[in-house]
Order: C-alpha cells, then sequence, then structure tokens
C-alpha cells in the first residue's frame, strides 16, 4: 500500500555539538505541537521513527510546493485567490491559538500547497520555533524571519499575535509582489520593522480594493493590543466577500446520516479506521469532505461546535428536526477525545462510507502496514509502533486492547481475527 507521506530527515543524534542540540531540541518540539495538531490546513503526521543517527517525521504528501515558490512564479495574486489562501490559513492560526500555539516563523516558505491544482489548499508546516504560551504572560525569546517578524518579538515581549502580524505581511506580499520592509541586509530590514511604517504605493495598491487594505491594516497594527486578534481577522468583511461557501445538499445530507449511524464497538476499531481513512482516501474524496467540513464549520476555527452542527442539521431536515438529541448522540459517539467539538479527524472517520473502505482488499493492505515483521500477525508492540504516536497508552493497555479481538487467545491479531473485528462494523 502506498502511503501519502513526506518524510523529513533530523540532525545526526550522536553528535552532542551545541548546533546539533538546538536542531534536535527544534526538532522534538515540532514532534509534540504537530501530536496534538487535527486542521484540515495543518499538515498531518502519520508517524515517528529514531534509530542511531536520526529522528524521522513522516506526514501528509504535499506535491504542490511551497506556496513561495508560486509567488516567485506568479508575481501577485487577485484579490479572490488571495482570500482564498488567507482563509486558510487564519483558519490554521486561529485553531492553533485555541489551543494555546503560537507558531512564530509564519512565511510562504512555510506553507506548502497540496497538490500543483490551482484550488489546491495550503498547509501550514514546521513548528519547530512554535511554543505551547501562557495567556497571562508575555513571551521574550527573539524568533522568526526577517521580512515577516512582528516589531514586538524584536522587543523580546509579545504573545500570539506575532503570528497576525507575520500573516498581515503574506498577505501585503500576496498583493502586490514584495514584502513593505526592505533593506541592504537583515539589520537594515528589522531596523525598518521596528518603526513599522506601512506604505501601500504603487500600481498593485492602487487596483487593491479598500476592503483589503483595511484588513491589511488592521493585522499589521504596530501596537499588538490594538491589532485585530486571528479571529477578528478570519471574520473580515473582505473574507468573507470573496470566500462565499458553496452548499452540496445531497452530499452534505449523505454525510450528517453517516454521521448519526456512526458506531464503534472497540477501540481498536477506531484507531484501525482512522489508520485507513488516512491513508487510502481519494484527493477526490478528501476534498469534498474538507469542503463539507469547512462549510459546516461557521466561525472557521477547524472545529466543529454543538451549536454548529445543531445549524447543520436544521439547514439540511428542516428546522423541526430533533437536532439538540441527534447531535447529543453524536457527540457521545464522535468526540472520543472528549474536548467538546468534533475535530476534522473524527468528522472525517464518522462521515466516510464504510462500505467503500471496509473492503477485503483495504483489509488485507492493511494488515500488512501493522504486521511489521511479515510473520501474518499483529502483535500489541506492532500495534503501538503504528498508532501510538500522540498518545500515553502503557503497554499493558495496548494487551488490553487487543484482548476482545484476539478469539483464540494467543495474544496476538491474525488476519481472520482483523478481518473480522471490521467487518462487524458493517453489520
Amino acid at each position: 500500500m502506498q502511503k501519502a507521506t513526506r518524510l523529513i530527515r533530523a540532525v545526526k543524534v550522536m553528535n552532542k555539538t551545541a548546533i546539533d542540540e538546538a536542531e534536535t531540541e527544534r526538532f522534538l518540539t515540532e514532534i509534540n505541537i504537530l501530536k496534538i495538531m487535527d486542521h484540515p490546513n495543518i499538515v498531518k503526521l502519520y508517524e515517528v521513527f529514531q534509530d542511531k543517527t536520526y529522528y524521522y517525521l513522516v506526514t501528509e504528501l504535499c506535491t504542490g510546493g511551497e506556496l513561495f515558490e508560486k509567488l516567485s512564479k506568479d508575481d501577485i495574486m487577485d484579490e479572490s485567490e488571495s482570500a482564498h489562501i488567507m482563509k486558510q490559513l487564519l483558519s490554521a492560526i486561529v485553531y492553533c491559538h485555541s489551543k494555546n500555539v503560537v507558531h512564530r516563523d509564519l512565511k510562504p516558505e512555510n506553507l506548502l500547497l497540496e497538490s500543483a491544482d490551482e484550488s489546491a489548499r495550503i498547509k501550514v508546516i514546521d513548528f519547530g520555533t512554535s511554543q505551547i504560551f501562557n495567556p497571562s504572560k508575555k513571551m521574550t525569546v527573539k524568533i522568526g524571519t526577517p521580512y515577516y517578524i512582528a516589531p514586538e518579538v524584536l522587543s523580546q515581549s509579545y504573545t500570539e499575535k506575532c503570528d497576525v502580524w507575520s500573516c498581515g505581511i503574506i498577505l501585503y506580499i500576496l498583493l502586490c509582489g514584495y514584502p513593505p520592509f526592505v533593506g541592504r541586509n537583515d539589520y537594515d530590514i528589522m531596523e525598518r520593522i521596528k518603526k513599522g511604517i506601512i506604505k501601500m504605493g504603487g500600481p498593485a495598491w492602487k487596483r487593491a480594493s479598500d476592503l483589503v487594505k483595511d484588513l491589511v491594516k488592521r493585522m499589521l497594527v504596530y501596537d499588538p493590543r490594538m491589532r485585530c486578534s486571528a479571529q477578528q481577522a478570519l471574520n473580515h468583511p473582505w473574507i468573507k466577500k470573496h470566500c462565499s461557501k458553496a452548499f452540496d445538499k445531497e452530499y452534505t445530507t449523505k454525510l450528517l446520516n453517516n454521521m448519526r449511524s456512526f458506531r464503534v464497538q472497540h477501540k481498536l476499531q477506531e484507531a484501525v479506521l482512522t489508520y485507513i481513512a488516512s491513508q487510502l482516501i481519494t484527493s477526490k474524496e478528501k476534498d469534498k469532505l474538507q469542503s463539507t467540513f469547512i462549510f459546516l464549520d461557521l466561525n472557521g476555527d477547524g472545529k466543529l461546535s454543538t451549536e454548529e452542527l445543531i445549524a447543520a442539521f436544521h439547514q439540511v431536515f428542516g428546522p423541526s428536526f430533533d437536532a439538540e438529541s441527534e447531535v447529543a448522540n453524536i457527540m457521545l459517539q464522535l468526540d472520543m477525545d472528549e474536548n467538546g467539538y468534533i475535530d476534522y479527524t473524527e468528522f472525517v472517520l464518522a462521515t466516510i462510507d464504510k462500505k467503500w473502505l471496509i473492503t477485503k482488499e483495504n483489509l488485507i493492505m492493511t494488515f500488512s502496514v501493522f504486521d511489521k515483521d511479515g510473520n501474518g500477525t499483529i502483535s500489541p508492540c506492532e500495534i503501538k509502533q503504528l498508532l501510538g504516536v500522540g498518545t500515553s497508552v502503557t503497554d499493558e493497555e495496548w494487551k488490553e486492547l487487543i484482548k476482545d479481538i484476539d478469539e483464540n487467545g494467543d495474544g496476538v491479531i491474525s488476519i481472520e481475527e482483523f478481518v473480522s473485528m471490521m467487518k462487524k462494523m458493517l453489520d
């Protein structure tokens, strides 16, 4: 089975130089942050490996290259295309900030295009400079990239709104093709950033609408206390004007009905189905699922609340439909991490067509991936290796996880037991 992945190599862990230790720490920060990320516009972490020499990150595949490369080729973008990019970026940052994660190095080089298609979605990457922040405390580490770094970061007293400044710089470049602060070297650039004077001159800005100029100004307010938040930027009229949501009632009805009927009898079923869905879903189906998720996500924060699901059911099934009871049942089944929301992976898991996904061919291919040593059975250790990323499950708990599936009591799962377990989801 071909996996949709991108392999990233870290520094050598054997050499204990100051540079290697710093790079290793950065890499481990990225792993820990990505473990808690579940958003359609943030790169998905699948697996983590370590050998005697390297750490390895395995993420979803993005074949469209960096947004920076697209900008280098296209020079500038029209407002509609720019708005669609910014909506995705801001939604990802709203999601990060809701988890008290600040990125601190947002730039076109850290925005990947999912594919080479013109309408490809973006994925935020490189969380090595990120930090889980305390909203009541200022951050002080000076970190970031010239052109995009916020003035308060240079002063070493800042909040998560430094990300909003970086997003504002990206939007500025999308519209005119060059950054607002330039210089002969990094020192010159940062000296200009410290002054924070934004100019909008030249032909590109004469063509720009008043709405987008207003958004740029709000995002690049020098005083972060007066600067808009990521959520306020996402809710700006310019974003709403260019990013109206299409409503496919027939497809949305199908997904909501799949949600209503979703049941798992065993945690391993849930884990295996999540893995299969992440690896075998087609690009077309993935795009439709993402589009519907974004449509249902009314405030654009990358997760579905009870209120948003109730609104969706009323829109599809009518105002007299008992949406409150239906959504309460859905939350019990789907909100697996009990955070009060339906995260993106939970949404995909519940709405994807199980009859298409749980075929014997797909299950055999998946079994071969779980069966790492190729001995024809899956051990608790092998399950832990594949599904343990981002969990704190103990070895004993992994053993307990397979006990109900292990029909002959030999401590491992055979291909027959594996297929039988998953086929029960279709009963």
